[in-house]
């Protein structure tokens, strides 16, 4: 269900922290996405990509080497931002993956930070 224009149109921050373990590939060629779920609303599917990425490559950097930026290398830590309207309470995630070559990608964990006013709200 897709957010409904009863829900009050506010924007807020939202921040994903993926930590991915020992056993993944020491570089992950597919894509990761997710999904914030709540009762009556969710954000719907996001790529965890460039786009939202806090780690940001110098363009030159990312010219020069003509491909994009690498996340969910084995025992490290990505995080992405976005801003969408506030679903309030969260009630699940779901990730979604795509591989290349078979290559599973295991996480230790997946932190959501959801930015409002005043408050910031943590799942793990």
């Amino acid at each position: 269900i897709s957010l409904s224009k009863s829900l009050k149109k506010i924007a807020v921050k939202y921040v994903i922290i993926v930590k991915t373990g020992e056993q993944s590939p020491d570089e992950f060629a597919g894509n990761l996405g997710i999904n914030i779920i709540a009762r009556n609303f969710d954000t719907g599917f996001i790529n965890l990509d460039e786009n939202i990425s806090r780690k940001k490559e110098p363009q030159q950097l990312q010219q020069k080497q003509k491909q994009k930026p690498k996340f969910f290398k084995r025992n490290t830590v990505d995080t992405f931002e976005f801003e969408d309207l506030d679903i309030r309470t969260v009630s699940a995630i779901i990730l979604s993956q795509d591989t290349q070559n078979d290559k599973a990608l295991y996480l230790e964990y997946v932190d959501l930070e959801i930015h409002r006013a005043n408050e910031r709200v943590f799942y793990r």
